[in-house]
């Protein structure tokens, strides 16, 4: 149901912290999996902070999605089905606690090693294969060549502002390990914790300057506060729906009285 009060987010943001990560110039920034999860374990050692993790996200082609809903290795193009596709590191589910509606989430051994699971949305599943289930295959390129094949493992709800009005294009989460990244790189650190804001930022800050000021934590922050605008937005796309719907339900109920004291006093 909709509601004025609050949107569902697909995931329990209290607690939750989300700021951008950027490697910058020097050859020891955090380009490989090895420095990557030494900068990780840095974060998590900040007081305070319960998980920590780092997604980086490719952009799927809009032709780059094929399916195998049956297993039987047989793959079809999915066409104008492109989207957001998250590389994950461990602890990620752990620090964004995604609902998951079925199926399971990927282990940390697995993350670490890079296997060929992912986590779909709910739209991604219903779009895809026509409802919620796991245990199938896909195929997805960032660039129209070279594949990552990947078994579905697990579905979570829709993230907000992705499930609002049932766009389009896919989501799904799959392991960051073993994937090249660039030179330079950016994406995004998601810390869960139970302190205070501004205990916890300072807490994550401190540690990393410590460790190698060539990484930045840019805009650290409660992940409520990142996404208030959007909020902001759906309530009053939603007010804006009540209200259009109780005028015309008002006028709706003039007219009727209107017609029926006519024929009352005309009877």
């Amino acid at each position: 149901a909709l509601s004025l009060r609050a949107a569902d987010p697909g995931l329990d943001m209290r607690g939750l912290y989300t700021g951008t990560v950027a490697a910058r110039l020097r050859d020891t920034a955090t380009r490989s999996d090895a420095d990557r999860a030494r900068m990780l374990d840095v974060v998590r050692s900040a007081p305070g902070v319960d998980a920590a993790a780092l997604s980086i996200d490719a952009s799927v082609y809009s032709t780059g999605v094929e399916v195998d809903s049956g297993g039987s290795g047989r793959f079809v193009p999915m066409a104008s089905r492109g989207g957001p596709w998250h590389l994950v590191t461990p602890q990620y589910f752990d620090a964004m606690r995604l609902r998951l509606v079925a199926g399971r989430f990927p282990t940390d051994d697995e993350l670490v090693h890079g296997d060929a699971v992912a986590v779909a949305s709910v739209h991604s599943a219903q779009a895809l294969v026509g409802r919620v289930r796991t245990d199938w295959r896909i195929r997805l390129s960032t660039n129209g060549t070279n594949p990552t094949t990947l078994t579905v493992i697990g579905v979570v709800a829709d993230v907000v502002p992705y499930g609002f009005g049932q766009p389009s294009y896919v989501e799904f989460y799959s392991p960051l390990s073993g994937r090249k990244t660039g030179k330079y790189w950016s994406g995004v650190v998601s810390v869960r914790s139970t302190g205070a804001a501004r205990n916890v930022v300072s807490a994550v800050y401190t540690a990393l300057h410590r460790q190698d000021p060539a990484v930045t934590i840019l805009d650290l922050q409660p992940r409520a506060e990142a996404t208030a605008s959007t909020l902001r937005e759906i309530r009053g796309v939603l007010f804006m729906i009540v209200a259009s719907f109780s005028i015309a339900v008002g006028l709706a109920a003039v007219g009727i009285y209107g017609i029926i004291a006519y024929s009352a006093a005309t009877r």
